[in-house]
């Protein structure tokens, strides 16, 4: 008989937590649907053919195959659900890398600048099974999505397994949602996330351990964690700080210190040197904004504009921030139910009455790895104040709240002085199996059922969903006399009742609009009247029409005209400047001629689904 695992390990029931979400995570998120999954996958893709420059290869023409991202759910202007005939189709997608044409390639430049070893792993997966055996982009998302999470899931089992305390902290950090998305999609991000918890963990453990002078073993070690942490993204590097932390006498003779001080001088100055080589080729080729340097130099001559900013994020988007750190599903296009919001908080403090070891830090080091933890998310606001936002901005433009989780256990860990609750872990274990299950449905139900992403957010389904938002994009089309708006629509569900539009411009008064439904042949399915009197521009204007039921994949017309040959010149509907309805065309008829054509724009229209 071999020794029994007790299930109340937690690097053991952790690392079972992400294996299993994270599986289900990998199949059901749609290819592309994650965070950056296309900017990443094509420097993989790129990689793998031996340039490890990013955009060596890719800038020099039509080079990446449109087969990586022709069926990517972020390039759906509507996120329809991909169900199983659209599965069906997209498997069948290969890259066909040896007998690609000039129509299979296109021109296409990555934003992934950050260093080799995060997609170093991947790289000859993509060669392997993408170039070679060319299997079906839907799996090779698959595979490479799951050589990321197996990544992430050992980081975390050895980061649980060596530090001294918060075990159980640690690991709820670990398995948050949003950790659990991260881990499980197509991003440098896993082992950003594993690399970070496992340093923290390191530094724990060498201090638990200072009664003897450091090992060379344990030396080695160090050093090897300072340069991994070293080739993540460059802004990582201040995590080194932590090492002040470590006992100053009887634990670090004065050449440990030397080593240790060479090594991390090393290791930024390899951080740093990539960054600038590799950074020189995207910003030239990407023609990013040049307004960085004049950002930074604002930082010494106008603090007080920068300080305002960050004052102004915070205050705006803390709710956002800290949803963002829980858990949303990649580029915030579906939330989750706010009892995600609610339960996982509550597991955070579970997991302080879980804790078996005692926390033997110091008040000084408890505030050293506050004092990290604050000046990393500073930090991060500070880069995206510098790269990402326009001079003159009154907030920080780019900040998502999954970039503070690595920092998380920084602030947590010095004020777990709890003792632990019996039994506490039962309810720590349900609870967590509960969140997991409640992401995985909800993610399930937005990604591959008709209104599904609306079912647990209890808000009205209404169709379509628009990727590309921008109220101050839209241009207006006018109701002269005479004229008429048809938009083609597909209807997504079994029952409609309201057609909602957009007016952009009202000056009429007394005026009554004719909104038809139409089927494809032309035949009169409802009508109804509605008055200029009752609209407001600029906002959804809702219409209420008779049931239109059973009609689901069916094609009709949304029909809008002047009623009674009146002239509604001074009034107008709003219209997508660009194609933002896959499955209709807009028709716009002239009053004076006579004559529809149908336009490249669409009607800024949806109908609410009252039986999905």
């Amino acid at each position: 008989m071999g020794k029994k695992i007790k299930i109340n390990q937690p690097e053991i029931f952790f690392s079972l937590v992400i294996l299993m979400a994270g599986l289900f995570l990998i199949i059901i998120t749609p290819t592309g649907a994650n965070n950056d999954e296309e900017t990443y996958t094509a420097r993989i893709f790129e990689m793998s053919l031996g340039y490890l420059i990013p955009n060596s290869f890719l800038g020099e023409g039509r080079n990446y195959p449109v087969a990586l991202i022709s069926d990517s759910y972020r390039q759906d202007v509507n996120l329809w659900p991909v169900d199983v005939p659209t599965w069906i189709e997209q498997a069948k997608v290969k890259i066909n890398w040896n007998n690609r044409d000039f129509d299979s390639l296109e021109n296409y430049k990555t934003r992934a600048v950050y260093f080799p070893t995060l997609f170093i792993l991947q790289a000859p997966v993509m060669r392997f099974l993408g170039l070679r055996l060319d299997l079906p982009v839907v799996f090779l998302y698959y595979v490479i999505r799951l050589s990321y999470l197996l990544i992430y899931l050992i980081l975390v089992f050895l980061a649980i397994r060596i530090i001294p305390y918060g075990k159980w902290l640690l690991g709820v950090v670990a398995v948050a949602p949003m950790s659990l998305i991260t881990a499980t999609s197509i991003s440098p991000d896993p082992i950003i996330f594993g690399v970070c918890f496992l340093f923290i963990a390191w530094v724990l453990f060498l201090i638990k351990n200072s009664t003897l002078p450091i090992s060379r073993k344990q030396l080695i070690i160090t050093c090897a964690i300072i340069l991994a942490v070293c080739t993540l993204k460059p802004n990582y590097i201040f995590l080194l700080l932590l090492l002040f932390a470590l006992p100053n006498k009887g634990f670090l003779r004065k050449w440990d210190v030397a080593i240790l001080l060479i090594v991390c001088l090393l290791g930024v100055g390899i951080s740093l040197g990539w960054t600038y080589l590799a950074s020189r080729v995207v910003v030239n080729q990407l023609d990013m904004a040049t307004d960085s340097m004049s950002q930074f130099w604002s930082l010494f001559t106008e603090p007080q504009i920068f300080i305002m900013s960050i004052s102004q994020a915070l205050a705006n988007n803390s709710i956002t921030y800290l949803h963002q750190m829980i858990g949303t599903s990649g580029y915030n296009y579906w939330p989750l139910p706010i009892t995600v919001y609610i339960f996982y908080p509550i597991a955070i403090v579970l997991a302080f009455y879980s804790e078996e070891n005692k926390n033997t830090l110091t008040r000084r080091q408890r505030s050293i790895f506050v004092l990290i933890g604050l000046m990393n998310v500073f930090v991060v606001f500070m880069l995206f104040y510098i790269a990402n936002t326009p001079i003159g901005s009154n907030t920080i433009i780019g900040v998502s709240g999954r970039y503070f989780t690595p920092f998380l256990p920084l602030l947590l860990l010095p004020i777990l002085i709890t003792k632990p609750v019996k039994k506490m872990r039962c309810f720590l274990f349900g609870l967590l199996g509960l969140i997991s299950i409640i992401v995985i449905a909800t993610l399930f139900m937005a990604y591959h059922v008709v209104c599904g992403g609306f079912w647990f957010s209890g808000q009205a389904c209404k169709l379509p969903y628009y990727k590309n938002w921008g109220p101050e994009t839209f241009i207006s089309a006018g109701l002269f006399k005479g004229s008429a708006l048809s938009q083609n629509i597909i209807i997504d569900c079994q029952t409609i009742s309201h057609i909602e539009i957009w007016p952009m411009k009202n000056y009429e008064k007394d005026k009554n609009i004719l909104l038809n439904l139409r089927t494809g042949d032309g035949d009169l399915i409802s009508t109804s009247t509605f008055s200029t009197n009752d609209i407001i521009t600029n906002d959804w204007y809702s219409v209420d029409i008779p049931d239109v039921v059973g009609m689901k994949g069916t094609a009709i017309t949304i029909e809008i005209l002047p009623s009674g040959k009146q002239d509604l010149s001074q009034f107008a509907l709003g219209v997508f400047p660009t194609n933002e309805y896959t499955k209709g065309e807009l028709f716009i008829k002239d009053g004076t001629t006579g004559k529809s054509s149908t336009v490249d724009n669409d009607l800024i229209f949806r109908y609410l689904c009252e039986k999905p």
